[in-house]
């Protein structure tokens, strides 16, 4: 099949839609560092968890499919999982948790 010519959407025009900011996953969160994830893999697992293609999180992070394709093993084997779905769902989870902990911790600082 020949190639078009068109590389896809820029960068910039993938990360204007995230579900959560990129800065709060590239912060690695306490549960992903327990977990024994990188920030870059934190990362990743954001853009994974807003379902982005591997071909788009390169974009994104300015690097080789490739690279991105080892941090997804990587990712997978640190959770102990074997799918995207899987991945994102834990990363769901620990924003829910993490919210509940902001919550709970606003709710303990206020006075009655």
């Amino acid at each position: 099949m020949p190639h078009s010519g068109h590389s896809g959407p820029s960068a910039d025009a993938l990360t204007g839609f995230s579900l959560f900011s990129c800065k709060e996953a590239s912060q690695s969160p306490a549960a992903a560092a327990a977990k024994g994830l990188t920030p870059r893999q934190t990362e990743v697992l954001h853009w994974i968890a807003d379902g982005r293609t591997n071909g788009e999180i390169a974009t994104i992070l300015g690097c080789s499919v490739e690279t991105v394709k080892n941090h997804v093993k990587q990712i997978f084997q640190r959770l102990g999982v074997h799918s995207r779905t899987a991945a994102a769902a834990h990363a769901y989870r620990q924003l829910i948790a993490q919210a509940g902990q902001l919550r709970q911790a606003a709710m303990l600082s206020s006075p009655i």
